[in-house]
């Protein structure tokens, strides 16, 4: 539901919203039509770069018919070649997520894929090709199995370190690995390089390793991570499966990891902690599994590990941005709390 008060704000505001959103009505699809190109500059272009929306940008130019325009901005044309691109890094990735789950199921290993990957498929696939951005593959295990993941990633070429400046991989030491695992919520980053690496040095593969989905490190878990993986289920792609968290659990997870995103202090400093993409998925997961949630027993494992408010605020700040029936629905049903506003002109800051 847009809101029709006039002024620049309000109609930045409008168009995020709409761009926000994968599929649009038919209202929101002549609204976008009729006033995207009001909107073509760079601040604009840089603050759906920090929202990582750019992709569904360009799905709406590409639903709407207007990417044959002569006077095409030339940020446009380089995001198509971006979008070209992010589909050959896509299938590179399901390669390598279909070797590790395989080897992960031969050992018997209890895992879930988080985020995005159990997200892109579902929700941001349309006609064969893939609208969402992402940086790794997010698994979820026990700690009890991390040695036997280690392995498997190893034989797979993938080593714990960073990208240098000169883009070669810099292997971690055993002093920053023991400090991640004893500190954070995953081990320290595995990288690789990147089948295109020899044309694009700068391109490479990344797995984050989590073994909880809360804080980590000093504080204790409010639900196991060997609980939450009992719920696991079946995910179809195609040709093949991997196990991604129940459906319940895997709502609580992108709600708690919004809101760790909200209060990272790093995060907070780089103008990440409000990530329109996270909206999205929120939204989107809420709306095409709101009848495969169990919201009784969502609602029980909130309130009984006293992560209430944490889950508040996120779904107050989903229901406030996109101002939607269904998702208004769920969240006036569960939630009571309106004292969460959005911080609108954080939003619209780049």
């Amino acid at each position: 539901m847009l809101d029709w008060n006039n002024g620049m704000k309000n109609n930045e505001i409008n168009i995020l919203q709409i761009i926000a959103k994968p599929e649009l009505s038919k209202f929101e699809q002549k609204y976008f039509k009729n006033n995207i190109q009001n909107f073509f500059d760079y601040k604009f272009f840089s603050l759906l770069e920090k929202h990582k929306i750019q992709f569904l940008l360009y799905k709406h130019l590409l639903d709407n018919n207007l990417l044959a325009l002569q006077d095409l901005h030339p940020y446009i044309i380089s995001l198509g070649e971006r979008f070209v691109f992010l589909q050959s890094k896509y299938n590179e990735y399901i390669d390598i997520l279909k070797k590790i789950t395989e080897q992960l199921n031969n050992e018997c290993i209890n895992y879930t894929v988080l985020k995005g990957f159990s997200l892109i498929h579902d929700f941001y696939t349309f006609n064969n090709s893939v609208f969402r951005n992402f940086n790794d593959i997010d698994f979820l295990i026990d700690k009890s199995n991390i040695s036997v993941f280690n392995d498997i990633l190893l034989k797979s070429e993938f080593i714990q370190g960073i990208l240098s400046s000169d883009y070669t991989i810099i292997p971690a030491d055993k002093k920053e690995i023991l400090y991640w695992r004893l500190n954070s919520h995953q081990e320290h980053d595995y990288i690789k390089p990147s089948i295109y690496s020899n044309l694009a040095p700068q391109s490479y593969l990344s797995i984050d390793l989590n073994f909880s989905i809360f804080k980590g490190g000093k504080y204790d878990d409010p639900i196991p991570t060997e609980k939450l993986l009992e719920s696991r289920r079946l995910h179809k792609i195609d040709n093949f499966q991997f196990y991604s968290l129940g459906y319940t659990e895997e709502l609580l997870q992108l709600c708690y990891h919004f809101y760790k995103d909200l209060n990272y202090d790093n995060k907070i400093d780089l103008s990440e902690d409000i990530n329109l993409i996270k909206f999205s998925d929120i939204r989107l997961y809420i709306i095409n599994n709101k009848d495969k949630i169990d919201w009784e027993k969502f609602m029980y494992m909130i309130c009984s590990n006293n992560i209430y408010d944490e889950i508040e605020q996120v779904m107050c700040y989903i229901m406030e941005f996109y101002n939607d029936n269904n998702i208004n629905e769920v969240v006036k049903k569960y939630f009571t709390n309106d004292n969460y506003k959005l911080n609108w002109d954080k939003i619209l800051t780049v």
